[in-house]
């Protein structure tokens, strides 16, 4: 029996049934079930909140906020809510991990001459007592339906982000670095770091001496490629402004900030960490402004910046096995992701560009180490936090 087509009212691409009780294709069904299902807040890729969702163009997703909107407007409904079912509520997971920030007493960070002097063992402490624990929550929705570990860390990733997305009246553009705020981001931001890691079941799952060198690896290249999408997401996709979103409230002018403290020298620090800011601008920043990824593909981006451990000590040949598995089936979800959601059949430009965004973040990493030890070997600067466990 032939079933005539009809109109997805949200985007106009062919369907054959309902979905939410309304005409919608599997890709605008799936969409609205997983934002929904995590709370996502989308912004508007042109800022007017009317987007043509009908009129597709190769290699760039549909506007999520437009898609969202007109989702809710066509009569979307979820008639069973997302519930968590582990075995304690998301609120008591919140509290047994924010426990660990009352017992340590960070250390206050000082200058001393050329040194930012910071004691790391309190810090390193509650990283390591957090990083065993299990907070992973299990999502069910409809037909009982679990998220994957990859769709799990997009539930963390995406809180995380929008906890962290700072408005522009509350962002202050500073012409100075202040230690003592830096290290107080540092010491939240990695915290929160931890409960995402320990809220995903691949990473749960890993043998305990290899959580701490996994998560070691993960921040240090994340935390570029999060800065910089939190950045973009800001101060918008113009490539030649050079504001960098350095801390949750606190920008700087990468032309304009001071970066000495102390008895150090202006001009040396800088030509010593001119080509890691031209780097960051040519080979990450600015070409994520150019492919605007979504959140989904940050994860994904998330997800092989853990797992690709080549060059990380430590780690034992069954934790690369499972890197490698996992590795293998972020990429399929990304398919199917890109066939039926956004609809790229021709995709292997953009997940280029992805890898790419890796790459950076890793060479970032590698030139930011160099730098740090050529200052301290001719006496230009050093800071504890840097050379400490955390940072090897």
């Amino acid at each position: 029996m032939y079933v005539e087509e009809e109109q997805c009212l949200v985007c106009a691409a062919p369907t054959k049934g309902l979905h939410f009780q309304v005409n919608a294709c599997r890709a605008c069904a799936a969409f609205y079930r997983r934002s929904v299902k995590s709370k996502l807040v989308y912004r508007c890729q042109r800022g007017t909140g009317r987007c043509d969702l009908k009129t597709k163009t190769n290699g760039k997703p549909l506007c999520r906020y437009c898609r969202m909107k007109k989702c809710g407007n066509i009569g979307m409904r979820m008639e069973v809510d997302w519930a968590h079912e582990s075995t304690c509520s998301p609120a008591d997971i919140d509290n047994s991990f924010n426990q660990s920030k009352e017992v340590y007493k960070f250390s206050v960070p000082h200058v001393d001459g050329k040194r930012l002097i910071y004691d790391t063992q309190p810090l390193i402490a509650a990283i390591k007592e957090n990083i065993h624990k299990n907070t992973v929550a299990t999502v069910k929705g409809i037909a009982g339906v679990t998220l994957s570990p990859l769709q799990q860390m997009c539930h963390e990733l995406t809180k995380f982000c929008n906890q962290h997305a700072p408005n522009m009246c509350d962002v202050e553009l500073v012409n100075k670095l202040d230690s003592k705020s830096y290290m107080k981001f540092m010491e939240n931001y990695l915290l929160r770091l931890v409960k995402i890691c320990t809220s995903y079941e691949d990473f749960v799952k890993i043998n305990d001496d290899q959580k701490f060198p996994v998560f070691r690896h993960f921040y240090q290249c994340f935390h570029y490629i999060e800065r910089a999408y939190q950045t973009m997401i800001l101060f918008g996709y113009e490539t030649t402004d050079l504001r960098y979103l350095f801390e949750f409230s606190q920008a700087i002018d990468v032309g304009m900030t001071k970066l000495a403290s102390g008895d150090s020298n202006e001009d040396e620090i800088k030509r010593l960490f001119q080509p890691i800011k031209e780097r960051m601008f040519d080979h990450l920043l600015n070409p994520m402004k150019v492919l605007r990824p979504t959140m989904f593909e940050i994860v994904y981006i998330a997800v092989n910046v853990m797992w690709s451990l080549i060059d990380v000590n430590d780690i034992a040949p069954e934790t690369h096995e499972i890197a490698k598995e996992i590795i293998e089936r972020s990429a399929n979800e990304l398919h199917n992701y890109y066939i039926f959601e956004v609809r790229i059949p021709n995709y292997c430009s953009r997940h280029s560009s992805l890898l790419k965004l890796v790459a950076a973040a890793e060479s970032l990493l590698r030139s930011k180490k160099d730098a740090l030890l050529i200052a301290r070997f001719f006496n230009i600067f050093e800071t504890d936090f840097f050379t400490c466990e955390l940072n090897q």
